[in-house]
């Protein structure tokens, strides 16, 4: 038999199967449990769909121990943080893969989860380095080899392109890389634990890879160069921290998600690459979003399910562009007026206000909440994070729950058009992007960092003309194409328009810039249920 410690690692243990304080003396191959399908949406005792998922083999069931593991624990250490409880029943992966067989069918659109974490330095396995059978090769006689983590021997393949070379391994820490890796979230007493990777399809076996001695500071200090690269704007100074993370994140896993077919990745991130742009990976040849749309989820137990087309979305704009004490954003009532021609759905400035905010939220006559603004998250004091409106109201981190969004039916969207909203230190990592999930919101596009006024217009009006596509059926589907607009030229400025639209004084001087590099158009990500 197998078992799992409560941290969700993998051991055997003599004759039984170990999970938490009780023991099971076998697996049971039947699954007759329905199943929930709206996460932290939920309205208490309210009525919902349930998803039956499909009997699984004793093969099936002893290789998702491992996978499974890892979801209780991520799952209860969100319950925790965001809802500050650990009443949630974790989803076996035969539940999700019902879910995710429910969604492809909804939407046309076949996705994946994607795990990313890390397991203790001493859990790697003694046992020679291989790769795992692929889905397609797999049988159940050999599966059981597969619950053990196996080892995957470091990619040495030449690379496909002559651009900069890949980066070397990191050197050991000096005091100031010590300091990046420490305000990414990372618990020095972690530093060694070995980076693993999960797929979990709509079909098959989830697929375990363990990149053979990679460990958590190492990728933490080269996703620490990637995001300083990436800020620098100029020139492709990114590229060898984001071809280096490719190598290990994705390219393990590439065999597999080309041939199944994936279109999107759901990506599960453990400490530290909560704040990775994923979009702007690079494997040699091209950028990941060039490959998939994506989407950050806290776990797979913990997102909302339910479908909901948004082509005809009412939207409910705010913002503002003048402050008292801090810079203007002049693109602002660009913006807005882009989102939506009803006056009766856009609050600008002196009308962005706590009372007209909460006034709305009681009607609740849209789908889709845009705030338009600054925002401030004070690493190590996550109370003190706010939102800016108008004058000195502000929205704090804390108080979204107020506005009831998650009763039925749950806000679709949330957008969060303003500086660094999507992450936050360790001790609440997803920054106004969790605090919004908290508060029952199905989904929150936010940034990763401080943002370009004029990058975040462009990407916006995209992406609002993308989710009003029929032909674009989820969220994260509308983001990617919006990402891909600005990476391919096709929006651009020039002589003071951006595109068609005339840009106002304040922004007519950024003459012809270049809206292609990923700092403008890989901040954003999408937290939360992706469709």
């Amino acid at each position: 038999m197998f078992s799992i410690d409560q941290a969700g690692y993998l051991r055997i243990f003599d004759g039984t199967v170990d999970i938490g304080a009780y023991e099971l003396q076998d697996i049971d191959t039947t699954n007759e449990i329905q199943l929930p399908i709206c996460g932290l949406s939920c309205t208490p005792h309210s009525s919902l769909p349930l998803i039956e998922p499909e009997p699984v083999s004793k093969a099936d069931s002893l290789l998702s121990l491992e996978v499974e593991g890892v979801e209780v624990r991520l799952t209860n250490d969100y319950a925790t943080l965001i809802l500050e409880n650990d009443d949630v029943n974790p989803l076996t992966i035969a539940q999700a893969q019902a879910l995710m067989k429910n969604i492809e069918q909804q939407t046309g659109v076949r996705p994946a989860v994607l795990y990313f974490t890390f397991v203790p330095g001493s859990s790697t396995p003694a046992t020679p380095p291989h790769l795992y059978e692929s889905p397609a090769t797999l049988t159940h006689e050999n599966a059981l080899e597969r619950v053990f983590p196996i080892g995957l021997t470091p990619f040495s393949e030449p690379r496909r392109t002559a651009k900069p070379a890949r980066a070397s391994l990191p050197v050991p820490f000096n005091q100031a890389q010590l300091t990046q890796v420490q305000e990414l979230g990372i618990n020095n007493d972690k530093g060694d634990d070995q980076l693993q990777l999960i797929l979990v399809t709509p079909e098959d076996y989830p697929i375990v890879r363990h990149p053979l001695g990679i460990t958590r500071s190492q990728v933490a200090q080269q996703v620490q160069a990637f995001r300083t690269g990436l800020n620098s704007v100029v020139g492709d100074l990114y590229l060898p921290a984001s071809q280096q993370l490719y190598d290990w994140l994705i390219r393990p896993l590439q065999d597999e998600l080309q041939a199944l077919e994936i279109e999107h990745l759901s990506i599960v991130a453990d400490e530290g690459l909560r704040s990775l742009p994923m979009a702007a990976l690079h494997d040699g040849e091209g950028f990941l979003v060039e490959d998939y749309s994506m989407g950050l989820i806290p776990s797979l137990s913990l997102i909302d399910w339910r479908y909901q087309p948004l082509h005809n979305a009412t939207i409910l704009a705010m913002g503002a562009s003048e402050f008292a004490e801090q810079p203007p954003l002049p693109a602002v009532p660009i913006e807005l007026n882009l989102i939506t021609e009803n006056p009766n759905q856009k609050y600008l400035n002196a009308d962005f206000t706590y009372g007209n905010l909460r006034s709305q939220a009681n009607q609740r006559q849209f789908q889709i909440l845009h705030l338009a603004t600054h925002a401030r998250f004070r690493k190590g004091a996550p109370d003190a994070a706010y939102i800016q409106l108008w004058g000195e109201d502000d929205l704090q981190l804390k108080g979204l729950r107020e506005f009831n969004l998650y009763r039925d039916p749950a806000l679709e969207l949330l957008v969060l058009s303003a500086c660094d909203t999507a992450v936050g230190d360790a001790t609440a990592e997803l920054g106004f992007a969790g605090a919004a999930l908290q508060a029952g919101v199905k989904s929150v596009l936010a940034s990763l960092w401080q943002v370009s006024d004029l990058g975040t217009l462009a990407l916006m009006n995209s992406f609002y003309t993308e989710l009003a596509d029929p032909d674009v059926t989820i969220k994260a589907e509308a983001l990617r194409q919006a990402q891909l607009r600005l990476l391919n030229r096709e929006i651009s400025v020039q002589q003071g328009y951006l595109g068609e639209v005339a840009l106002p004084s304040d922004l007519a001087d950024y003459s012809n810039t270049d809206l292609s590099h990923p700092y403008y158009w890989s901040a954003f990500t999408l937290v939360g249920s992706p469709w």
